[in-house]
């Protein structure tokens, strides 16, 4: 077979290498490895081998795969060069990237040429735009005119007071990316903003991320000397420009009390803004007089104990608004009921209809140490004594004394028993008989009956007399005896004189 024929069988695209290659017998081989007649060999009848030098090949055998080597190389220098354009490209966009981050982060410092990024619209789909020409702030709203559109904002990093408004294409949002409206900001809003110098126009206004807000908390307690207020472990500092309101109106912040409920917004470890949300007011007690051990239980978790005049040594300090009220004591049916408190205003509770269903007895005996029975039950007398309406047997015994006993009716919150002991009297039985009998016999001047006569009189020393018409009086002491005999003497008939009542004697 011809060269020619083989150049014919060559396959499209194979290799220059290839292209002198021949098939026998199914192996390939190159012309430069074919087999050539030896020198001085005779065979002539054989047949010669083609002649390599008269094959219509003109172009070096090895050309083909130089140039193929010098094409590789220049698709390498391309993939190289296109590589490092586009790892350039990504160093420049990662760097623009962080570099927006640092420099939305860091504090504003509120001085003109303080360039920051603008982003209208930060998502997290949208990445920030940088606009030289804009400026940074983290402030607290102090004023807002929602007609004009017009809020003054402290700046918190140049401790400034700036002016600023607003149009149709500032961007307004929360600290959640959502969209805000103008009307909705308020003064004490702490607020990141970004504004150009000319004209005071904010290209963006949100809520600060970086801002804290503790909502509707008590328990504040106000340090006034170091101007700090203290919420559970939390301590805070303030100023005065800390923005403090109650009801809309400026409210000191001195005057907050651990029964307001406030809320507070900050950044770090100072307040900026302080509302009070509800304020407190005072309870005054009056006509609780007749209640006995009496208790005032405020909205089931405040309980203060009355004093015995049935009300509290000082007004009671509570949260304003509907107040829920109930009275317990020892002498009254539970008492409910509820008053509005104004904040930082007095409101009556007016006691008198309270039920009474016991009254106080209080019991006064003129000996110490007395034993006292009510209905049968011992009671100490020095103490007042609590009881329900009705009616009670009183007994009162001490030795050496009279045991007094008597009834007495409660139907009043209040009664007094003056009890006055007697000593006990001694008594002993005496006999006394006069000669002649029918004498008239008195003991200590009080007429006992006629002799003989036998009477109970006190022990000690009595005055016994004994008196008939035409007998001389007698009148003796007792000496401790029981049986007294008297012997009465007739009077001696004075003499009569003559001519003064009887006739002469008649010689």
């Amino acid at each position: 077979m011809s060269s020619r024929d083989n150049e014919e069988k060559r396959r499209p695209g194979e290799s220059p290498r290839r292209r002198g290659s021949h098939e026998r017998e199914g192996v390939y081989y190159t012309p430069s490895n074919r087999s050539a007649p030896k020198r001085g060999s005779t065979n002539s009848g054989a047949r010669k081998a083609p002649n390599p030098v008269r094959r219509p090949v003109k172009e070096p055998v090895q050309a083909p795969p130089k140039s193929k080597k010098r094409a590789s190389k220049g698709q390498y220098i391309t993939f190289y060069i296109v590589t490092l354009v586009a790892a350039v490209a990504v160093c420049l966009a990662t760097f623009a990237f962080v570099l927006s981050s640092v420099v939305n982060n860091r504090p504003s410092t509120g001085v003109p040429g303080d360039t920051l990024q603008a982003n209208s619209t930060n998502t997290p789909e949208q990445v920030p735009v940088l606009a030289i020409d804009e400026i940074s702030i983290t402030g607290v709203i102090m004023e807002l005119n929602h007609g004009e559109r017009s809020l003054e904002i402290f700046d918190l990093g140049s401790q400034r007071n700036l002016d600023f408004r607003a149009d149709n294409a500032t961007s307004m949002q929360n600290r959640y990316g959502e969209v805000m409206s103008f009307a909705q900001f308020r003064a004490g809003d702490i607020v990141d903003a970004r504004y150009t110098e000319v004209g005071g126009i904010l290209s963006s206004m949100n809520l600060a991320t970086a801002a804290w807000e503790r909502r509707n908390v008590t328990n504040l307690r106000v340090n006034a000397e170091n101007r700090t207020i203290t919420l559970g472990n939390e301590t805070f500092r303030y100023d005065d420009r800390t923005i403090s309101i109650f009801n809309n109106d400026p409210y000191s912040i001195e005057n907050i009390n651990p029964l307001n409920v406030v809320t507070l917004r900050g950044m770090g470890s100072d307040v900026w803004f302080v509302e009070v949300s509800r304020g407190t007011g005072f309870i005054n007690i009056v006509n609780g007089d007749d209640i006995r051990d009496g208790i005032i239980e405020i909205d089931n978790d405040m309980v203060l104990q009355l004093n015995d005049r049935g009300t509290t040594d000082e007004p009671i300090r509570v949260q304003s608004g509907n107040r829920r009220i109930r009275i317990r004591g020892s002498n009254i049916e539970d008492f409910d009921t509820s008053l509005d408190v104004n904040p930082g205003e007095s409101a009556i509770l007016n006691l008198s209809d309270v039920q009474i269903t016991a009254g106080v007895v209080t019991i006064n005996i003129n000996e110490a140490d007395a034993i006292v029975t009510i209905n049968g039950t011992p009671v100490r007398a020095a103490e007042p004594q609590i009881l329900t309406y009705g009616s009670y047997e009183l007994v009162i015994w001490k030795e050496g004394f009279r045991t007094y006993e008597s009834t007495f009716e409660l139907n009043e919150p209040a009664l007094e028993l003056n009890i006055f002991l007697e000593p006990e009297i001694r008594t002993m039985n005496i006999t006394v008989e006069t000669i002649p009998l029918g004498a008239r016999i008195y003991v200590d001047n009080a007429f006992v009956g006629l002799s003989p006569v036998t009477t109970s009189v006190e022990e000690g020393v009595r005055m016994i007399s004994a008196r008939m018409a035409g007998f001389i009086d007698v009148n003796f002491p007792t000496d401790g005896g029981s049986r007294y005999e008297v012997i009465l003497r007739e009077l001696t008939p004075p003499p009569v004189q003559p001519g003064f009542g009887m006739p002469p004697v008649m010689p």
